[in-house]
């Protein structure tokens, strides 16, 4: 996985290529068989950079297989508990690569901005009518 500095200075279709890629990964490892759209996508990046170190590790032992599970699971924990308070969340998966985009309200249940005036400045504002 590139430097996440460097990752965010690649254009957004090829990053999410990129994270399409460990997710198959995922899968593979995980013994899940893949969608044929998937397996195709695999296959030409393979043929293409057949020797890129990503390729290498096609297996994982067990103990690291439980930790990635158990970081997924802290994962999907973390961002449960922070998208909990939301006022809108939409999530999209394009090509594998699901996207989520949450909105708050961080004035919501907050007192006015507008000061309150002092009740010597409410007597003294009001309109005073004209004696006749």
């Amino acid at each position: 996985m590139p430097d996440i500095r460097h990752l965010m200075n690649i254009p957004e279709d090829d990053r999410n290529q990129i994270f399409r890629l460990f997710a198959i990964r995922l899968r593979l490892w995980k013994g899940e068989p893949l969608p044929d759209v998937e397996q195709q996508f695999w296959d030409t990046i393979y043929s293409q950079v057949p020797r890129w170190a990503f390729f290498r590790r096609q297996q994982i032992s067990d103990d690291d297989l439980h930790a990635q599970e158990q970081a997924e699971q802290d994962t999907a924990e973390a961002l449960e508990v922070l998208l909990a308070d939301a006022d809108q969340v939409s999530i999209r998966e394009k090509d594998g690569v699901r996207e989520f985009s949450a909105t708050f309200d961080l004035t919501k249940g907050q007192p006015s901005t507008e000061r309150k005036r002092s009740w010597w400045e409410r007597v003294f504002s009001r309109k005073r009518i004209p004696e006749k």
